[in-house]
């Protein structure tokens, strides 16, 4: 008997998670914040990681990649020329 993947909307919602379907926009630095992000992420949510300049502001890159995981990173440019803030 052939499965056949079904899309992200004809999933019931126990699947696709209980957070499916909204959008959360991350500003926070250190742990707390990225750390609800990356929960809410787990949970089916679309997450967009807003970052300084330089990347986050973690004291360990093994801990940055880990809060990232299922988050789109952005990353605000370093002056006002670059479309960012000055």
């Amino acid at each position: 008997m052939a499965e056949f993947a079904m899309e992200d909307e004809e999933l019931p919602m126990y699947e696709r998670g209980a957070a499916a379907g909204l959008l959360v926009v991350d500003f926070g630095s250190y742990l707390a914040g990225p750390l609800v992000g990356r929960i809410l992420a787990d949970m089916g949510a679309e997450v967009v990681s807003v970052v300084p300049p330089g990347g986050p502001v973690f004291g360990s890159e093994v801990l940055s990649f880990a809060l990232a995981r299922g988050k789109r990173v952005v990353e605000l440019g370093s002056g006002a020329g670059a479309g960012g803030l000055a």
